[in-house]
């Protein structure tokens, strides 16, 4: 069989063409560890602490701060805690907040940063510095990328209402590296696309195997 004309192949390209178009929305991620003295419902970790924060943002609603920086609105986040449990909370307490390495501002570092309270922060913030992102991060044009080189942080300290937690979550510092990422949330309607062309793809493959 022709390799450009094998079903398979096609749909997997098929697919990949409906997500690059139909994606807008994006994740950013950053995880680490909360130090000790960071608290959850006003109870102390009492140990360094694994989290994985991840904050949705439409790519398309970022405000111009300066060159190279931009502030997007949460669309929804979740905090998670391995084997503590997975939280969320109210969109409009989380911001992100993205620099380029166009930035004058900042030195041309790259911020995988968000803020909390309101869009200025008023709640503290977790600001990790990287120098490198991979592919190259462009804020007037968010895409996925992974942020690497992390030099430290600008600052790591906030308070977040958690649903269903009293007290919520209040951050003192992180603890040792940080990693930071901006991934692709697929559509409703992307969803939709893979099951169907995987089930083209199926039907054409058994039919070119008899």
């Amino acid at each position: 069989m022709n390799p450009s004309r094998n079903p398979l192949r096609l749909a997997a390209l098929a697919l990949t063409a409906t997500a690059t178009h139909a994606s807008v929305f994006l994740t950013e991620h950053i995880s680490g560890n909360f130090n000790a003295s960071s608290s959850l419902g006003g109870v102390a970790f009492g140990s360094d602490t694994p989290f994985t924060l991840s904050a949705t943002f439409d790519a398309s609603a970022g405000v111009p701060q300066a060159t190279g920086i931009a502030l997007f609105p949460s669309t929804g986040f979740t905090l998670d805690l391995p084997g503590i449990g997975t939280f969320t909370g109210s969109p409009s307490d989380v911001y992100v907040f993205l620099a380029d390495s166009s930035n004058v501002a900042l030195g041309g570092i790259s911020l995988a940063r968000m803020q909390f309270g309101d869009g200025s922060g008023s709640s503290g913030a977790a600001s990790p510095k990287f120098t490198t992102t991979t592919p190259l991060l462009d804020v007037a044009t968010p895409a996925p990328t992974v942020f690497s080189g992390y030099t430290g942080n600008f600052v790591f300290s906030f308070s977040l209402p958690l649903t269903g937690v009293p007290g919520g979550l209040v951050v003192n510092d992180s603890s040792g590296p940080i990693s930071a990422s901006i991934t692709a949330v697929p559509e409703p309607s992307d969803y939709a696309a893979v099951a169907g062309l995987a089930l083209g793809a199926f039907a054409l493959a058994r039919r070119s195997s008899r």
